[in-house]
């Protein structure tokens, strides 16, 4: 029998059975969709509730830190707020600068940026680089602490510290044969590279064993001494006495001096910016860190310039 041959009832069922075939297809293809969206969406949930919990986790290690820090521990870190742009030393600055005792024992960090323009200027002369006490007016070294200043004909630094010494000597005499003796409580640093921005970095430890300073140039460690150790660098067969150093003498801020000046000191020929005292120790990642801010903060960092004059300084000397 051909197709033409066919009854209506049999051809209204093969459509019928075409249309429900046709709508279970579609039914699938829903299903299978809704099973994909729901899969897809369950898992961009999942994502965001790791998202947040990792969100949430850091927050609490950085509050936790900060709380540990601040106050378990209580560091804290001070910059003078003058030399966020670079100090003149060829004559004598002074600032208040007042600032937090260690937070952990006897521990203290300094860094700082110099510039060396010319050693000869004032040859034969301890020059001042900064020091720090709690007068107005500085007569002997022995209450400076730190007292940091420059050799007389090398580009040589030494730092040193007060301690329970209570005898004074006036910085006028200071000399070759009295050197060794006031440089018992500090640290000598061999080399200060010259007409360049230069960064120091000095952390102090008096509460260990043997006791320790170690001192920094450009975030490398280049000097470190403890009790018991003699100082190669300079002459007189002395050795350290780095017990109950006083760390946490604050007040003023001595950058500098003027000329033939025999009570606080000679300056140089030079720059120095952003002395900072911190109440801890470093470790050479948070000296490098700091290294790596540049010389100059304040207006011109936020200008991008931060970084601007490590070989040449933008202030005439």
């Amino acid at each position: 029998m051909s197709s033409d041959d066919k009854k209506p009832a049999s051809i209204i069922d093969e459509i019928y059975g075409s249309i429900t075939n046709a709508s279970a297809s579609v039914s699938k293809i829903a299903e299978s969709a809704k099973e994909g969206y729901n899969t897809v969406f369950e898992g961009y949930r999942l994502y965001l509730g790791l998202i947040a919990v990792v969100i949430v986790c850091v927050l609490l290690a950085y509050l936790l830190y900060y709380l540990i820090t601040t106050r378990v521990f209580l560091q804290s870190v001070v910059m003078a707020e003058e030399t966020k742009t670079p100090i003149i030393c060829t004559e004598k600055s002074r600032y208040p600068f007042i600032y937090d005792k260690t937070g952990n024992g006897d521990r203290r960090s300094y860094t700082f940026w110099i510039y060396i323009h010319d050693m000869n200027k004032y040859k034969g002369i301890y020059k001042n680089v900064f020091n720090i006490t709690t007068t107005e007016k500085n007569t002997d070294i022995n209450q400076a602490s730190p007292f940091i200043f420059l050799d007389k004909n090398d580009n040589r630094m030494y730092v040193r510290f007060a301690n329970n010494d209570t005898s004074a000597i006036k910085y006028s005499e200071i000399t070759d044969t009295t050197l060794a003796e006031k440089l018992k409580t500090g640290i000598t640093i061999p080399y200060i590279p010259l007409q360049r921005w230069v960064h120091i970095g000095i952390v102090c430890n008096a509460n260990s064993y043997k006791n320790y300073i170690y001192a920094y140039v450009d975030g490398d460690l280049v000097s470190s001494t403890s009790t018991g150790e003699y100082d190669n660098y300079i002459t007189g067969y002395i050795s350290k006495d780095l017990k109950n150093l006083n760390l946490n003498v604050n007040g003023f801020l001595n950058i500098g001096g003027n000329n033939n000046d025999l009570t606080e000191g000679t300056g140089f020929s030079g720059l120095v910016s952003k002395i900072t005292t911190y109440n801890y120790e470093l470790n050479q990642k948070d000296i490098y860190n700091d290294y790596y801010k540049g010389p100059i903060g304040g207006f011109l960092s936020k200008l991008g310039l931060s970084n601007y004059g490590v070989r040449s300084p933008i202030y005439k000397i």
